[in-house]
């Protein structure tokens, strides 16, 4: 299980909110049972010395082996304008957009399992823009 793509939504005004979204999927040869996701998008300093910590949850249920996924979204993340332009400065953004979760399953042992990702955003924003994987937060068992 692993997160296949992330996506951060820019506010449409400002101030606005920000929201993530992000694809799971299952790409191992057995089905993952009683699959939940913990996630949080935050505004964070660049670069930080702490992850925010995963709050929302959400249970998906089964995912079937070969490719099957889930879609999924974060809850919204109000900015002030101040923080709105450090994290979509051309030059150098003082912040960023960070997307940290877990998704947490049972393996076809039955057997608990997790797999953690951390994407980031920061520059100046279109419609919807493509996450980068964080050099941390990205672990599985």
């Amino acid at each position: 299980m692993f997160v296949e793509d992330a996506f951060v939504l820019p506010p449409k005004t400002y101030p606005g909110a920000w929201k993530a979204e992000y694809r799971i999927k299952n790409a191992g040869q057995t089905p993952a049972h009683r699959a939940r996701v913990l996630d949080t998008l935050a505004i964070v300093d660049w670069e930080p010395v702490a992850l925010p910590v995963p709050r929302s949850q959400e249970y998906l249920g089964s995912l079937a082996p070969g490719g099957d996924f889930i879609d999924n979204e974060t809850e919204d993340v109000d900015a002030t304008p101040e923080q709105n332009r450090s994290i979509t400065s051309k030059d150098e953004p003082t912040r960023a957009m960070m997307l940290v979760g877990r998704v947490e399953y049972l393996d076809v042992f039955n057997d608990q399992q997790r797999s953690e990702f951390c994407f980031y955003w920061q520059g100046p924003p279109s419609d919807r823009e493509q996450m980068t994987a964080y050099d941390r937060g990205n672990d599985m068992t």
